[in-house]
């Protein structure tokens, strides 16, 4: 009688490891599904009333945060042409994260920091103007902008048909256009100069102390006399 009940024991505990196992006639059907992060980029400012896809947006940063703050995944794109169905895939595993990005930083005005996962955090560097002997590399015909998107969990058990959650990133300019008109001034008499001292930021957004730059502006006519234009960062 106990060695019925035994059997019936064992065989009952084989069968239902058998139902858990995974059962493929191909071992490699067993993987995981991948899942991660689908990022797709707008923008809209205050001004506006609708969505836009900045054509001058034609390089992609893009960065995975985690909720500690700290780079997990990240990629770079040329060549990009910005649309509504226009994305970047990132692979992570599940948890909470925010994503970052920015355009227009691949040029030698800027000094930009490395990305290195698991190491770089948002309170880091992302970029300085370059500088000698206290101006700033000229920024003219130059745009940044950068965005970060709305928290996004990425769930342990998610969807296999669905493994790649959305976030959206408003991607905004972050460098400034400022005209100065000058009156009844003889020009060969003054200098004008703007000065600021953002010119580094994090990879949160945020302005990085930094010393004053003077930026150097463009003259031209006016109707007034002569306006100076000048571009700086945010």
């Amino acid at each position: 009688m106990n060695v019925r009940y035994k059997l019936t024991l064992w065989v009952g505990v084989a069968f239902v490891l058998f139902l858990s196992a995974c059962v493929k006639s191909d071992p490699d059907d067993c993987v995981s599904v991948p899942k991660g992060i689908d990022v797709y980029f707008y923008s809209l400012s205050p001004c506006q009333t609708d969505t836009v896809y900045p054509v001058d947006i034609t390089d992609l940063m893009v960065g995975v945060f985690d909720q500690e703050g700290i780079l997990v995944t990240h990629s770079e794109q040329a060549n990009v042409e910005l649309e509504k169905e226009f994305f970047r895939q990132l692979e992570v595993s599940s948890g909470l994260y925010t994503v970052v990005a920015c355009s227009g930083l691949g040029d030698d005005s800027f000094q930009v920091e490395e990305w290195k996962d698991g190491v770089t955090t948002k309170k880091d560097v992302l970029f300085r103007i370059k500088r000698a002997g206290g101006y700033a590399y000229s920024l003219r015909n130059k745009k940044v902008f950068y965005g970060e998107s709305p928290a996004v969990y990425v769930a342990e058990d998610q969807d296999p048909d669905a493994p790649f959650e959305k976030a959206t990133i408003n991607m905004q300019e972050i460098t400034n256009r400022l005209s100065v008109t000058v009156e009844g001034l003889d020009l060969s008499l003054f200098d004008i100069l703007i000065e600021s001292n953002n010119g580094t930021m994090n990879f949160d957004g945020t302005v990085a102390p930094d010393e004053v730059l003077a930026y150097e502006p463009a003259y031209v006519p006016s109707t007034f006399g002569f306006t100076a234009f000048s571009r700086c960062s945010n």
